[in-house]
């Protein structure tokens, strides 16, 4: 080989590797850049400061976007400004980005929930117990409720009893009782009810009145039971009991309504 062309050939090569070495620079400054973006945006969502949490977020977006986790916060994002169409597509993005990801499958799910799509909320829902990363998921409970829910909407109310019970076990077991163990209580009860069981819903209502008895919702629901179950001086006095919790709100003015239509 001639001198002069093995040394042009090592100058390409040169020029080449100096060229992916300012590459991998760029791309690391800008991946450093929009993890920046990002935990300030975590900032903002712990304060439930959705909107500035978003314009972070899709500034981070632009500078790198292959982050399951930035693609899974603009989902939330979106979801909380009550975006569930927006917030879909993210949710998936982060999907294709790390497939298996079920904290981006579960909300997902929530998207679909809020979209009216039971269907596929069910098939997002499963996919979180079933899946192959399933064994893994540290709050099935959240999927369980969930899949309550969607079953009800699809008037499968036996698959959705049993869902429903699936998530107040795992309470059982020993997990911190929250807001989804209420609303999973609420959910079965409305469940039993279709199912022709409101004496059912009745007992598991009240059990859990005994342990949080200041929630309106959970007289309202009870207030349902009793009148399902013909005991409308019971129906008449959770109803009474519901609006003092929570006076001049949407839902006391719904009790107040119900009452006055009590035989």
């Amino acid at each position: 080989m001639k001198p002069t062309l093995f040394i042009c050939r090592w100058s390409v090569l040169f020029l080449l590797l100096i060229l992916a070495a300012c590459a991998g620079s760029r791309n690391m400054a800008a991946k450093t850049e929009a993890a920046n973006h990002r935990r300030l945006a975590q900032a903002y969502m712990q304060e439930q400061k959705y909107t500035l949490a978003l314009k972070e977020l899709l500034r981070a977006e632009k500078k790198y976007s292959q982050d399951h986790l930035l693609q899974e916060y603009i989902g939330i994002c979106y979801l909380e400004k009550d975006r569930p169409e927006k917030a879909a597509i993210h949710f998936k993005k982060s999907l294709e980005i790390k497939p298996g990801y079920s904290s981006a499958r579960n909300s997902l799910g929530t998207a679909y929930l809020k979209m009216g799509k039971w269907n596929e909320a069910v098939t997002s829902f499963r996919e979180v117990l079933e899946g192959e990363y399933g064994d893994f998921y540290a709050t099935p409970h959240y999927a369980h409720a969930n899949l309550g829910l969607a079953y009800y909407h699809l008037q499968d109310y036996a698959s959705s009893e049993k869902h429903y019970t699936e998530a107040l076990h795992h309470y059982y077991d020993g997990f911190s009782k929250d807001q989804t163990y209420i609303l999973s209580a609420i959910g079965l009860a409305r469940t039993r009810i279709a199912l022709g069981q409101p004496k059912e819903a009745v007992s598991l209502l009240n059990k859990t009145i005994e342990e949080f008895n200041t929630i309106p919702r959970l007289y309202f629901e009870l207030a349902q039971a009793y009148r399902a179950l013909g005991q409308t001086d019971d129906a008449r006095s959770a109803y009474a009991r519901c609006a003092q919790l929570a006076p001049g709100t949407p839902l006391a003015q719904a009790a107040a309504r119900e009452m006055l239509i009590l035989p």
